[in-house]
Parts: structure tokens; sequence; C-alpha cells
């Protein structure tokens, strides 16, 4: 998924939605988490999708460190040239409508770091990483927390989240009831995590938080297909 540089985005209506920083990719691949969440879950010899995998920079991490198997999707052709040698192989579609160019129970693992929100049918891309995956398959799947405090003051105060405004490309949500009956059920839940403690508003901006359900920025889930 190609990310929204913050500085070319318009004014915010208010200093609160404003100070959420989106930032110039996931976190949680650059801070190393989700490596070491396939390390812990991955096999070298599984043949592995990262879905809106962007410039390909999670695909080269996961190549330095071995794992062979990597297919790359996304909406566009973002990758350097110098990073689509680590994928085994790399297709452009558009996951909101098409099916995924690859045959049922093709892969051993899915990957989805901060897609699911950019996407007007994320029901179907459930659908598709589930068609994909083999049985017993494994699922990372990560998204923008909304559960935070920093989500809930502003929803109270303005009917809006900062991470979902109108100036921005994030559409679509999750609260708990609708991904029990969407993604769970299809998957069932091995680890849950928070990424980056933060309330990201003036003063509080200098201390840190911890990463759970309260300050975390992101979500993210290990998911086993049933």
């Amino acid at each position: 998924m190609k990310y929204l540089n913050p500085n070319e985005l318009p004014a915010a209506r208010n200093d609160l939605r404003n100070a959420w920083d989106e930032g110039g990719g996931s976190d949680i691949v650059v801070q190393g988490r989700a490596l070491a969440l396939f390390h812990a879950r991955v096999r070298k010899d599984f043949r592995i999708l990262d879905i809106g995998c962007g410039n390909g920079f999670f695909a080269e991490q996961l190549r330095r460190d071995d794992f062979w198997e990597v297919f790359g999707y996304d909406a566009g052709d973002y990758a350097t040239n110098e990073r689509k040698k680590y994928f085994r192989e790399f297709k452009v579609g558009n996951i909101n409508f098409e099916m995924l160019p690859w045959p049922d129970d093709f892969f051993d693992a899915v990957s989805a770091w901060q897609v699911i929100e950019h996407l007007e049918n994320p029901h179907h891309f459930i659908r598709e990483v589930n068609r994909v995956l083999k049985p017993g398959g494994i699922f990372f799947l990560s998204t923008p927390n909304i559960f935070n405090i920093f989500n809930r003051l502003i929803f109270l105060k303005s009917g809006d989240m900062p991470r979902w405004q109108e100036k921005n490309d994030h559409i679509a949500l999750f609260p708990k009831g609708v991904f029990k009956k969407t993604v769970l059920k299809y998957f069932n839940i091995i680890e849950k995590g928070f990424c980056k403690g933060e309330f990201p508003y003036g003063f509080f901006r200098k201390f840190r938080f911890p990463e759970n359900e309260w300050f975390g920025k992101s979500i993210y889930y290990v998911l086993r297909k049933k």
C-alpha cells in the first residue's frame, strides 16, 4: 500500500486531529516487530504473500533473514528496482474486487501490515486471504488501533477519529463485534498485541506510554486459518 506523506495532506480541522502523525509506513515493520513475529511462527521454507507490500521494505527484511519464498501484491508498483529482486513473484491488482492471482491453498503465511483500513471492500479481502491460505496457515494483520484513549476522546468530542478523517485515505475500521463477525469467521487468534504506545498531543508527547489497548498506535493479530 502506498502511504501518504503527512506534509502533503491538507491541514486538519483542529489541533488534536493534526497531532496524530501518520508517518511514512508501518511502525510494526520499521521497528522490526513484524519480522520477529515471523521468526516465531513461520518456517524458512514457507511460501509467503505480503499484501500491500509497498516499497518492498518488509520483503527485504525477510529475504535478508533467509525467507526465500516471498511473493508480493499491491495496488501499484511502488517497489524500487533494487527491492524487486527480493520477491519470488510480484503482482499488481485491486484486492477490493479482484481475486488474488494465485490458486486456493497456495500460501503458508500471508501478511497485511496497515492495509485493511485503506480498503473499500475489506470483506472481499478477508475472504481472498482465507482462500489462498493453506489449512492451518498463518495470517498476520495490523491496523490502526481504534480503541486507544486518543481516538475515544476525539470521537466523543467530534464524532470523528483522527486516523479516519475526511482528508486521509483510511475508510474501513473494525470494532470488536465486527471483527468477530468477519475476520474471526475464518480465523482464530493465536496472538494479539499493540505497537508504539503514545498519547500524541501537546505536553503528553514527551512521555512513553505502554503498548496496550489504551495507548497503542497500532494493533496487530496473528491468526490461524480454521
